[in-house]
């Protein structure tokens, strides 16, 4: 939410690298809600998965607010249409952990 309330602040070839960040964040908060309700309705399986997505894209927002080089990889790799490479070089949950 304060991505998008100060988006008219930010320079404008930033604008699309806080698109990114809020849709990262959005995600993971969605992410969160749907493993309270799950968990809260006794759905515990279907929980375990979310928690596992949710570990995932926590991680990918830590490697991608951390390390600049793979942050700039992944944010052009839309316009490169090179995604899978990316993802399979940087992204993928083994690369994660390095």
């Amino acid at each position: 939410m304060a991505l998008g309330a100060s988006r008219e602040n930010i320079q404008e070839h930033l604008k699309s690298y806080s698109t990114v960040y809020e849709t990262l964040f959005t995600n993971i908060s969605n992410d969160c809600i749907a493993i309270i309700k799950l968990l809260d309705r006794g759905f515990e399986s279907q929980a375990k998965i979310l928690t596992r997505n949710l570990f995932e894209l926590v991680y990918t927002l830590l490697v991608l607010i951390i390390n600049k080089d793979r942050c700039k990889a992944y944010f052009d790799s839309a316009k490169l249409e090179n995604q899978y490479e990316v993802w399979n070089k940087y992204i993928r949950m083994s690369k994660l952990n390095e």
